[in-house]
């Protein structure tokens, strides 16, 4: 199993990186994926935007 931390500051694309990266996992190599997201705010963004890849 491999384990890929993602950090970085507010708007540096660490959302469209997770979504690019897992869609390359599942489409190109044929692996399952699983993001865990930590969203610390008052309105959740990222959850949304992670969910339409399924």
């Amino acid at each position: 199993m491999n384990i890929i931390l993602t950090g970085g500051f507010l708007g540096s694309g660490k959302t469209t990186f997770i979504r690019q990266l897992a869609r390359f996992m599942v489409k190109q190599k044929g692996k399952n994926v699983v993001i865990i997201e930590n969203e610390a705010g008052e309105v959740s963004i990222d959850d949304k935007l992670l969910s339409l890849d399924g």
